[in-house]
């Protein structure tokens, strides 16, 4: 104007001194360039001058002249052409700018802090470099202390009770926390094609962050993209998203609506980005809120971590659609699922915010591949309503079965109704319980005696009920008091239930009876065949055992005797064993082992008396869990062996035995009964297989595995044994019937078998070896073989003899093997 140019001749006339300072230097040129402005020509007292880059150290303060002024912020100059960039977010979040434009003009004189100068190549590849130097208008600056490790879980602690979340995706930030900063608009390519979205650039204040530390606000990045849930369906593209956003965000005002952390950068300078979709702030903020409570159909924002399962509603929006593949869905932290284009996946809009559900998913890769299918929010409602529904129908059914009988409870008195060897048929006289009653054999405990008629006897031996059996004395009418439940099982509407009038834990309904567990059985039938004679015992309902006779008792009369002594009905203790090696394999079950429908029971355990009669073995020193099964027998022991026939003699003449826990015993045709006492028993000298006397049976065709079980002698049964009628037919006229019980003592042991005597001298304890006899000795023995060679004479169990043919007899002997058998 006319008045500044007058003020201007007035202040610089011709010949005036003035006060100036040097700002550049051309010496080529000689040239330089001059200012008057009093702040510059007062500044650098103090030496707080840059004219030089290396002088640009962060913190420093100096004052320069605005020599550029835009939307994005501005240029300050200082001594020597160093340049500085002050940004339009700064300004913002520092001093509360708006537009920089309106607040700066060029020629401004400012004080600026040095926040970081760096030193970068150029782009261009010639190996020059550049400066690049970032200021701040904010002068004064607190210096803080940093924080020690309890101040700051004190801080983070705070904060949270004042509302303050955490920096991670998934974080709900309030209305008006959120400050605009800056706004950046689409980047375009060098063909002018858009790449990306513009963005906005927005500060939070760290007391509504917890982890925060270190800066009064912390700043997010709020794509354009990012401001609704859905846009129009003709959007041309990224750059129509800047008008957009124009309308809704105002740089230096605080966004009225409530905004989501979608991912959190790990490991670089990039800024977290928020978003303002309405739909899916919504959707984590219920997903919060339905954590605590259960049977509501939730929809879910997921993010890597998240435990995704097939069929779950998950809520994203679209990030990109390729005519290849389908519309891809992002969510939080970068997951991201496909909609396939074979399911419709190019029908969805770019930007909008969709709902869908998991169809398919590859945990194996990291972040997992998810298929997803686009859904309504009324398919969901529906869904919804039928889960609640069917929650609604299984919480009156278990309020109804809080009504109904329970394990524990007693019932008190029952009525007999209908009496059988397995079960009792009862009605339950307390008017509480609406069930169906039984009491199962294994469960029931005698009555007192009572005096049965002759009708009663005659219906409960037509039932296999004897006296030994807990229902002898039960009659259908009786009362029996105390009977509480052990199990209830629901069918159909109906509560069956199982009562039993014991007071301890033999009425304990588990099927699951580990080896080592006492259990009380009740004896069902005796299984009579020679090669399986044992009880089939019923312990549980559904739960039936086998015990093998050498399991019984140690007593070999009791053994041939079983049917007596264990009569059908009686109660025996047992011991549940490991299963494998046992006494003589278990048979198949007979018909009797069924339950009353028909259907076979599951569950066969294996069991033994001895054991359970004997204190519990102790676990080794490892912390090995003990072995619940029979021991081998040692030298000296006197056990119950059985006669088996079936199989092969070891070292004939000898008689095999069948011992406890599956082991076989050998007892030498000497040692079957005293020296005074010996008798012809051509009958154990019969085997298919005889080998050369003095090795005692261990040829090729007499290895034999130490166990009398089905798998062990199953061909040894193919290799023309005699059937059982024939096996009967000798065993009455032999002195060593095939299944007959006999006690014997253990002299020792061997790989194939055990050396047993059924001496009384043993059996009485004398274990000496018999004397080897000397030259003249009058000596007995029994004929092992008679060949060419001689006849071989076994004298003891360790001692063979040989008499040559010529000594056989005065006589001449025309047959040495028929005459000597």
């Amino acid at each position: 104007t006319a008045y500044r140019q007058k003020v201007r001749q007035a202040k610089y006339r011709v010949g005036q001194g003035v006060d100036v300072r040097c700002l550049t230097v051309d010496v080529r040129g000689r040239t330089a360039v001059l200012t008057a402005k009093k702040t510059l020509i007062a500044e650098g007292e103090d030496g707080s001058v840059i004219s030089d880059y290396g002088e640009a150290e962060p913190g420093k303060i100096a004052a320069g002249f605005i020599s550029k002024v835009d939307g994005t912020g501005l240029t300050v100059t200082f001594y020597n052409n160093v340049h500085g960039r002050v940004s339009s977010r700064c300004l913002a979040s520092e001093l509360g700018v708006e537009d920089p434009r309106t607040n700066y003009t060029v020629g401004d004189v400012v004080a600026a802090r040095v926040v970081q100068c760096d030193r970068r190549r150029n782009r261009n590849g010639d190996g020059g470099y550049f400066y690049q130097l970032r200021l701040s208008l904010k002068t004064a600056v607190e210096e803080r202390p940093e924080p020690s490790v309890e101040e700051e879980k004190a801080d983070g602690a705070a904060k949270a009770r004042e509302g303050a979340v955490p920096i991670a995706a998934g974080s709900v930030l309030a209305a008006k926390r959120m400050k605009v900063l800056q706004l950046v608009n689409c980047v375009r390519r060098d063909d002018g094609s858009p790449t990306y979205p513009g963005y906005a650039v927005v500060a939070v204040k760290s007391k509504f962050l917890v982890g925060s530390r270190g800066s009064d606000a912390v700043e997010f990045k709020l794509p354009f993209d990012q401001l609704k849930d859905a846009y129009d369906a003709d959007l041309g593209g990224p750059e129509e998203l800047d008008g957009i956003a124009a309308d809704i965000l105002t740089v230096g005002k605080r966004i009225d609506a409530e905004g989501l952390i979608l991912s959190v950068p790990v490991g670089s300078d990039r800024l977290p980005v928020v978003t303002l979709r309405p739909a899916l702030v919504e959707t984590v903020s219920s997903a919060v809120e339905s954590a605590s409570s259960t049977g509501d159909l939730t929809i879910a924002c997921p993010s890597p971590r998240s435990n995704l399962f097939m069929g779950e509603y998950v809520r994203g929006y679209v990030t990109r659609v390729d005519p290849r593949y389908g519309t891809f869905v992002r969510f939080l932290d970068g997951l991201s699922g496909l909609i396939p284009k074979l399911k419709k996946g190019l029908n969805e809009n770019l930007y909008d915010t969709l709902l869908c559900k998991v169809t398919a998913l590859d945990i194996t890769s990291s972040p997992p591949k998810i298929l997803l299918k686009r859904v309504t929010e009324g398919e969901v409602a529906k869904k919804r309503e039928a889960k609640k529904s069917k929650d609604a129908k299984r919480h009156e059914k278990q309020e109804k079965k809080k009504r109904q009988p329970r394990v524990g409870d007693v019932v008190d008195e029952v009525k007999v109704v209908d009496v059988n060897f397995a079960r009792a048929k009862v009605h339950v006289l307390n008017s509480q319980y609406n069930v169906r009653a039984r009491v199962h054999v294994t469960m029931a405990g005698a009555l007192a005696k009572t005096k049965l008629s002759k009708k009663e006897r005659q219906e409960r031996e037509g039932h296999k009920i004897t006296k030994s059996h807990p229902f002898w004395g039960w009659k259908v009418g009786d009362i029996i008091t105390g009977a509480r439940i052990v199990s209830v099982d629901d069918r159909d509407g109906v509560s069956y239930v199982e009562l039993t009038n014991l007071d301890d834990d033999r009425a304990s309904p588990s099927s699951h009876l580990t080896p080592g567990t006492d259990v009380s059985a009740i004896v069902t039938s005796v299984s009579n065949p020679a090669t399986h004679h044992g009880l089939w015992v019923q312990v549980r309902p559904g739960v039936s055992g086998f015990v093998p006779a050498l399991e019984l008792s140690e007593d070999a009369d009791i053994l041939n005797d079983v049917a007596s002594n264990f009569p059908v009905g009686s109660r025996i203790s047992c011991r549940v064993m490991e299963g494998g090696r046992s006494s003589g394999g278990r048979p198949r079950r007979p018909k009797a082992q069924t339950d009353e429908d028909g259907s076979r029971q599951a569950v066969v355990l294996d069991l033994s008396v001895l054991m359970a009669s004997s204190p519990p073995p102790k676990s080794d020193g490892d912390g090995e869990r003990p072995a619940f099964k029979p021991l081998k027998a040692r030298k000296g022991d006197v056990v119950a062996g059985r006669i088996n026939s079936r199989i092969r003699r070891l070292g004939p003449p000898s008689v095999m035995l069948s011992l406890r826990g599956g082991y076989i015993g050998r007892c030498c045709v000497t040692e079957v009964s005293d020296m005074d006492e010996w008798e012809n028993l051509v009958e154990l000298g019969q085997t298919s297989d005889s080998g050369v006397p003095g090795t005692g049976g261990d040829g090729k065709g007499q290895q034999q595995v130490v166990s009398d079980s089905d798998a062990d002698h199953s061909r040894e049964n193919e290799d023309g044994d005699a059937s059982d009628e024939e096996q009967e037919q000798e065993d009455r006229h032999s002195d060593f019937p095939d299944g007959r019980y006999v006690m014997c003592r253990v002299l020792g042991g061997a790989k194939t078998a055990l050396d047993v005597s059924m001496r009384r001298q043993r059996l009485d304890g004398d274990l000496e070896d018999d004397p080897v006899p000397g030259p003249n000795d009058m000596v007995h023995g029994y004929v092992t073989c008679t060949s060419k060679k001689g006849c071989f004479v076994r004298l003891s169990r360790s001692l063979d003899a040989r008499v040559i043919l010529k000594e056989l007899s005065d006589d001449f002997v025309p047959d040495p093997g028929a005459m000597f058998p």
